[in-house]
């Protein structure tokens, strides 16, 4: 029997692989087959016609290895065994120490504050509502209770005199007789006379000035130059009374007013023009004045 080496076998199989695989240079319908002529072994396929062609011979000296043995069927796999029992779980292992706190970033530089806007411009200010009526005033309050008399010690009293002896009465003289005629006709009532009103002038207000309401309820006053950043002052306020300054300008300056009590404390700002009127109302208790201005008064 012809011997092949390795090396042939080898080169039978890769050729009889290309012919018969799947490669781009297989031979469709064709067999691969040895073929035996002499002393060489040739290598051949056999077409549909039942011709051999030639691929390759190889030498006795090289004889091909015969064909494997079929491989017996596998052995059935075997039970799996039980599973083994579980383990008690290890003890959990110490935690590691915390990690240092990692250094704060730097604190970012704040924007610059932006531009404010502008004010919006102020209203008009309203028309001023017109001065309420005088309020009456109140009743007088009754009069106090008299004090006690003092205590003095009376003197003795002197003796008294001897009383002389009382005459004799004289006789009533006989009652005359009733004058003649009707008694006179009452005369007409003359008319109520007419209730005067007062106004008194101020006159002037060159630097600080007083106003003294003893001289009336009502008065009027002329703001002239030097009054500039001068002030009114009020005198003689009768408790209980309402009081009316009339306040006129024969220049533009603007003095002030000290001692008087305003709403929300505030002191409103005098007009201080020239053709214009200005009237400050207010009440007195006795020792504080409540007032009131009305600016900017002129004729429609």
């Amino acid at each position: 029997m012809a011997t092949y080496s390795r090396k042939h076998i080898k080169r039978i199989a890769e050729l009889k692989s290309l012919l018969s695989g799947s490669g781009p240079d297989r031979l469709k319908n064709n067999q691969v087959a040895i073929q035996k002529d002499g002393s060489t072994y040739r290598l051949a396929f056999r077409d549909e016609l039942g011709v051999y062609h030639e691929l390759a011979n190889v030498g006795e000296a090289a004889g091909p290895t015969g064909p494997g043995g079929y491989t017996g069927p596998g052995g059935h796999t075997g039970a799996q065994g039980a599973s083994g029992a579980l383990g008690v779980q290890g003890e959990t292992g110490v935690q590691g120490p915390a990690g240092a706190t990692g250094v704060k970033g730097i604190e970012g530089i704040q924007g610059e504050t932006g531009v404010q806007g502008s004010a919006g411009d102020q209203g008009e200010t309203g028309p001023q509502g017109a001065v309420g009526p005088q309020g009456s005033t109140g009743f007088q309050g009754s009069t106090g209770s008299q004090g006690d008399t003092g205590l003095g010690v009376t003197g003795p009293q002197g003796d008294t005199g001897l009383q002389g002896s009382t005459g004799s009465q004289g006789d009533t003289g006989p009652q005359g007789d009733t004058g003649l005629g009707d008694q006179g006709v009452t005369g007409v009532q003359g008319d109520t006379g007419a209730v005067a009103f007062f106004q008194y002038d101020a006159g002037t207000m060159t630097g600080d000035k007083e106003i003294n309401w003893s001289l009336g309820k009502k008065q009027e006053v002329t703001i002239s130059d030097g009054a500039a950043g001068s002030v009114f002052y009020f005198t003689n306020g009768i408790a209980g009374s309402n009081t009316t300054l009339i306040i006129d300008y024969d220049v533009n300056q603007i003095p002030t007013f000290t001692g008087l009590y305003w709403s929300s404390g505030t002191q409103t700002s005098l007009t201080g023009q020239t053709g214009v009127y200005d009237i400050l109302s207010s009440y007195a208790d006795g020792s504080r004045y409540f007032v009131q201005l009305s600016t900017n008064f002129t004729q429609a």
